[in-house]
């Protein structure tokens, strides 16, 4: 399974106000959207919301995007199926495999990217591993399963990629979780052991997140779970809930002390002081619930606003938390609305 990116859901619709200047990439504006800051999600009136969209037509190498990330220097970063874009505001410049080029990228097809603070971008893809590409020379170095290096990564498939507060690069893959070195050349591995009940509770990680308080907590197919730092060991939940949903797609940080929890099975509010969380879901009776039991990502915008981006039903805002049901407004793609999202 490959964890689906919330610009999936956009693929590739703006929101107004990604960029401060019209036509310039800016540090520092990853998307507050056209709501101004410091508007709760609460008081924000639904259905005013506008997108742009960057189709192949502006140059984008294909229209399916399962990766957005923003350098340190302001540029875009979109990963598609069919290459790397950086987009600089007025074009695209293309990364691409090239089997006759072995400093090119490993794969085309994107899942995640992430920067460390020594400016190279990590490059997740779907068959080819890990690419660390240098941003001054041009040139992608591979990082690749190798079943006699003990250190490689563990599997060609990457599903996240996650940088903590200690600029520490975790990886997601289909076979296990990985931490890179302090050398930066190979990988400390956190696999399933069916006999061990510290161990991750699944290999298919989908998704990593850290807390406020620097905890770090991992998604996978069957389970959410908190690593013990000191002692490499795991502490399991959702694992095999029919109630909570055990797919882990996504996390993100609610009030102190609480996460959101994106997962196939519904929105989850987990507590992370008592381990108590409760599952909403779609109900089709109501407009204000989710759209979709299936959650795909999660974005807390620097308004503290929740979007919830839905498999097939586009993206939610979290309008209000009464404890027993949420309230959400829906943006999903209308056919005859130009600025609405261009695909579900």
């Amino acid at each position: 399974m490959t964890k689906r990116r919330l610009s999936v859901l956009i693929a590739i619709p703006l929101l107004l106000g990604f960029f401060n200047t019209p036509g310039r990439a800016v540090a520092d504006s990853l998307p507050a959207s056209s709501i101004q800051e410091g508007v709760f999600a609460a008081e924000i009136e639904p259905g005013i919301l506008r997108f742009e969209h960057l189709e192949v037509v502006e140059g984008l190498s294909e229209n399916t995007i399962l990766a957005i990330f923003q350098d340190h220097q302001g540029f875009l970063w979109f990963g598609t199926r069919e290459g790397l874009n950086k987009f600089n505001g007025y074009d695209f410049t293309i990364y691409k495999a090239d089997p006759n080029d072995p400093d090119s990228l490993s794969d085309s097809w994107i899942t995640d990217i992430a920067e460390t603070a020594d400016g190279a971008l990590w490059v997740g893809t779907y068959y080819g591993g890990l690419n660390r590409f240098d941003p001054v020379r041009g040139t992608f170095e591979h990082f690749l399963p190798d079943e006699e290096a003990a250190d490689a990564l563990p599997g060609e498939r990457v599903n996240d990629l996650f940088m903590d507060s200690e600029g520490v690069l975790w990886v997601g893959t289909r076979n296990g979780l990985s931490r890179l070195n302090p050398d930066g050349l190979g990988f400390s591995t956190f696999t399933h052991d069916p006999d061990d009940n510290k161990s991750i509770s699944n290999n298919n990680v989908l998704s990593i997140y850290e807390d406020q308080t620097g905890r770090l907590w991992v998604g996978t197919e069957d389970g959410l779970n908190l690593l013990d730092g000191s002692t490499g060991a795991f502490r399991s939940f959702l694992k095999g809930d029919p109630e909570g949903g055990s797919e882990v797609y996504a996390i993100a940080d609610a009030e102190e002390g609480e996460l959101w929890v994106g997962t196939h099975d519904g929105l989850v509010s987990f507590n992370t002081v008592n381990f108590v969380y409760q599952t909403f879901h779609a109900r089709p009776e109501d407009p204000e619930s989710l759209g979709s039991d299936l959650v795909n990502d999660l974005y807390i915008d620097r308004s503290g606003n929740l979007w919830i981006a839905l498999d097939d039903a586009g993206v939610n805002l979290l309008l209000q938390n009464e404890g027993y049901r949420i309230k959400v407004a829906r943006y999903p793609h209308e056919e005859y609305d130009s600025n609405s999202l261009s695909h579900n």
